[in-house]
């Protein structure tokens, strides 16, 4: 966030989100109005700016006898490397951001007009001037705009009532607990008090009732332990399922709409996290648009050609921005001060390709927050293979038995550096109540003064995957408990690793779902594969390709295709097991190593060179 006299400065170059997105994030308010510079900011606007403030800060403290390092940030909106709780995948809609998309789609894209056209909309005529070329709206890919179908956004007429009673029913038409609020671009959802909440709006059923298909596409975004409930006309419609990571969802409206007026009403949940100190929770908003439209709501990547293809693109260009901010902020601070090392904020989930592509290609080191909390063995995995170190922080204030698992996780993963978080007199009351440091002193002596040996096997956690959205990376990851109680550690890798060859370091690459697989991909794989590695792919490993769904370009390397098999048994090395998932149909030079018990192949492996494919049809 930048200050009121940055602001003031530049107004126009300030970053602006999707016009249909609350951004709210971190539990709170969030980034609702705070201003942050534009990614795409030209460094020399940025030099009376952020790197004007990072240029005196520096300037000041590098030869101070104190500083050991410096921690680099530039990923605002949001926070660590720029995407955290619905803020970095709805932004750059400014007018800075605009000219630089359409300067990104030709200079890095190498589209021209006809071949945009044809690629987003199969028309090579679409576009008759650059200026047509707007950035597709990040909520609009399901049910909205950007998908294929006719589609109307319900923006108009809301009202709003809390729900916080614990009622179930929402208040009657007229009743004076409703009272009106805007939707986005208006934010004015976050001066209403947090929590569960009703949200009601009339609209006109018109030419939509008699369609043989319509359908309700709700894009609330809400993130909690309880569902979000729809009523259509007074009567219950349907409940989302609760999900702490809630995507969107659909429902048919087939022979539910009225010709005249409709009434439709959410409730959205409470959240999760309390507010501080007031028994209240967060939540309670629609972050995102409702829309209704004429065909059943897709997500990436069923949509169709053309629009997976403009949800890539635009994925592809907000990730290329975060990238850019850094690498001006990294270059500028090395011809400050070259001798400190950097440390770098990094996101678990989108980013992480570019994230290591930063951190190896100067030097910097990734640091997680939230060491207590949860075991993220990601940034010292790839570190390994990449050669940078992993480095962590708290979330907040750990004691006793979170510190001794903290500890544990860090020595077991080799971090280099750790920040105690947030205020040091908590750590020394902690000793003082419980001797914790005392009593670790040894194992403290030992950290950050040894490298772990290089593992013979490395897990493919692929960061395009995580950049489009897919959650099967998070889902079919090995390495966080499968095989430490196994016995084998292991080195992580993703793109960046596997196309830079550093994965010839292990003897066997271990997929984590990797679903959607681009050529360069495939044939980093094939490289790795002759040249003498074990690669083993999962049920869905290759599925799709970036633009078509079921494309299944892993079959380039293994001369068979997946299909969908139901669950059953399947027998191998005279055992039986219980699973789901495809079989693997026969090909040339496939050997079945385990089949479902209708004799279909569960297992299969193919050898490529001095090495072998190995594709588990069951997970």
């Amino acid at each position: 966030e930048v200050p009121l006299w940055i602001y003031n400065r530049m107004p126009d170059a300030m970053m602006r989100p999707s016009p249909t997105t609350l951004i709210g994030a971190w539990g709170g308010a969030g980034p609702g109005g705070a201003h942050f510079e534009s990614w795409w900011l030209p460094p020399q606007q940025r030099e009376s700016g952020t790197l004007w403030f990072m240029q005196r800060a520096m300037e000041r403290y590098r030869d101070n006898p104190a500083l050991s390092s410096w921690h680099l940030y530039a990923g605002s909106p949001g926070a660590e490397f720029g995407f955290h709780d619905r803020s970095g995948e709805f932004w750059d809609y400014s007018p800075v951001g605009e000219a630089a998309f359409r300067g990104w789609l030709r200079d890095v894209r190498k589209y021209d007009l006809r071949r945009l056209g044809s690629a987003w909309y199969g028309d090579p005529g679409h576009f008759k001037s650059w200026d047509q070329v707007e950035i597709p709206d990040a909520n609009a890919f399901f049910g909205g705009t950007e998908s294929s179908g006719e589609a109307v956004r319900l923006s108009d007429g809301w009202q709003w009532a809390s729900a916080r009673t614990g009622v179930a029913n929402p208040p009657p038409v007229g009743d004076p607990s409703w009272m009106p609020v805007a939707m986005p671009p208006s934010q004015e959802q976050l001066l209403l008090p947090w929590g569960e909440a009703f949200y009601r709006v009339e609209f006109d059923g018109g030419a939509w009732s008699a369609r043989p298909g319509a359908w309700l596409a709700c894009n609330a975004l809400v993130r909690s332990t309880q569902p979000t409930i729809v009523w259509l006309n007074g009567a219950k419609l349907f409940e989302a399922p609760a999900s702490n990571d809630a995507p969107p969802f659909a429902v048919s409206l087939a022979g539910k709409l009225k010709p005249g007026r409709n009434e439709l009403i959410l409730r959205a949940p409470r959240g999760n996290q309390e507010i501080a100190g007031a028994n209240e929770y967060r939540e309670g908003k629609l972050f995102g648009p409702v829309y209704l439209t004429a065909t059943e709501p897709k997500r990436y990547p069923y949509l169709d050609e053309h629009a997976n293809t403009r949800f890539a693109d635009l994925k592809e260009w907000q990730l290329a921005g975060i990238v850019a901010v850094h690498r001006v902020m990294l270059d500028q601070a090395i011809a400050i001060d070259p001798d400190h090392p950097f440390n770098l904020s990094g996101s678990a989930a989108q980013a992480s390709e570019r994230m290591t592509e930063l951190a190896e290609d100067y030097g910097a080191s990734v640091q997680h927050t939230g060491r207590e909390a949860w075991y993220h063995p990601w940034w010292p995995g790839i570190g390994l293979l990449g050669g940078f170190y992993g480095t962590s922080e708290e979330s907040a204030t750990a004691s006793t038995a979170k510190l001794t698992r903290e500890l544990g996780w860090m020595l077991m993963d080799g971090d280099s550096n750790h920040n105690l978080y947030h205020s040091l007199e908590d750590y020394q009351l902690e000793e003082q109540r419980t001797g914790w440091f005392t009593r670790n002193q040894r194992a403290i002596q030992c950290f950050g003064k040894y490298l772990r040996a290089m593992p013979q096997v490395a897990i493919f956690r692929s960061g395009r995957n995580l950049d489009l959205g897919s959650r099967e990376p998070w889902n079919w990851d090995l390495g966080r408990g499968e095989l430490q109680s196994a016995h084998f550690d292991n080195a992580y890798a993703t793109e960046t690793e596997l196309l830079k060859g550093l994965t010839d370091a292990g003897k066997v690459l271990i997929d984590a779902g990797t679903e959607i697989m681009d050529d360069d991909v495939v044939q980093a794989l094939h490289r790795y594969i002759e040249r003498g590695g074990i690669f083993i792919a999962l049920h869905q490993t290759g599925r799709h390709s970036r633009t078509t769904p079921d494309a299944q370009p892993l079959s380039r390397l293994t001369g068979w295709r997946a299909v969908p098999h139901a669950a059953g048994k399947l027998s191998w090395a005279d055992r039986e097991f219980t699973g789901s998932g495809v079989a693997l149909e026969p090909a040339p030079g496939s050997v079945a190593v385990a089949r479902w018990n209708d004799g279909a192949i569960a297992i299969a492996s193919r050898r490529i060179g001095k090495g072998q494919i190995i594709q588990l049809g069951s997970s």
